[in-house]
């Protein structure tokens, strides 16, 4: 005979797949039932809050993620999700203190990085994405936004290398690429910045920046 446990899995089981099939209406009474369960454990929660903050509704996850955390307060999963919820509702301060808390955490770090630069912290987010890289999660986004953040803060050289390396491993990665640099903060890129964006237009072995 099915035990407590068995059934909340069947349910879970039964909530994902209807979510990964674009039910949400299924997925949302399956997945709460879970949660307002009496019983209900910590990771119930956990993926009510989940799935509310992937269904646009971050300030409904941000309420699941606390009971969550109310019941296992040293659920990291739980606090880098709420992070994430708060970012999305524009709550950022609360949202760099859960996700600052996980500094080895790639997902943490990325948000983290996204968030220090959409506030112009662009030593903080270069520093969150250095680690990112040293934790060999880079992804080519995460290159992307590294080639603005060294723009931003006056590196022109270190651009250079890193938007070869990104051309080198991608050669239709120009439009993207000139898409950071149209980008900046900083108003008409300097001559030295034209010059890369010549660059990245072209072919970065053939046209060098002089």
């Amino acid at each position: 005979m099915p035990t407590a446990a068995d059934k909340r899995q069947d349910l879970t089981r039964q909530a994902v797949a209807a979510f990964q099939s674009g039910d949400s209406a299924t997925a949302d009474r399956l997945f709460r039932k879970l949660a307002t369960d009496k019983k209900a454990d910590a990771q119930s929660l956990y993926n009510y809050g989940v799935f509310l903050r992937r269904s646009g509704r971050p300030a409904d996850a941000v309420y699941w993620l606390n009971r969550c955390l109310r019941n296992a307060p040293d659920r990291a999963d739980a606090r880098i999700e709420r992070g994430l919820a708060l970012s999305d509702q524009g709550e950022l301060t609360g949202a760099v203190d859960d996700l600052a808390a996980f500094p080895r955490d790639p997902v943490a770090l990325r948000a983290l990085a996204n968030i220090q630069t959409g506030l112009g912290q662009w030593t903080e987010a270069k520093t969150s994405l250095s680690i990112l890289h040293s934790l060999e999660a880079w992804t080519e986004a995460d290159g992307l936004l590294m080639v603005r953040l060294l723009l931003e803060t006056g590196q022109i050289d270190d651009a250079h290398t890193l938007c070869r390396s990104l051309r080198a491993a991608n050669p239709n990665l120009a439009p993207s690429l000139l898409k950071s640099l149209g980008q900046r903060s900083k108003g008409r890129l300097s001559l030295d910045e034209t010059r890369l964006a010549r660059l990245i237009g072209d072919d970065p072995v053939e046209n060098p920046v002089s």
